[in-house]
């Protein structure tokens, strides 16, 4: 989560696995652990904002949306 929100670039792309994908959505959200479930297969966009603050979910997709 730390190279993450560190990350000095304007777009960062993360592919993952559960649980792991769907606890550092939530960490980056600011939510409390277990509030984000990703489906496998699915997409979240995170707007990443100033340390100390919250990420803004930009979109969310599920593997069924895609199809």
């Amino acid at each position: 989560a730390r190279a993450v929100e560190s990350a000095e670039q304007d777009v960062v792309a993360i592919v993952g696995h559960e649980p792991d994908f769907s606890e550092l959505a939530g960490h980056l959200l600011g939510a409390d652990a277990g509030r984000v479930q990703m489906k496998k297969g699915g997409v979240a966009c995170i707007r990443l904002c100033p340390p100390g603050q919250r990420g803004e979910l930009q979109f969310l997709l599920t593997p069924r949306m895609m199809r």
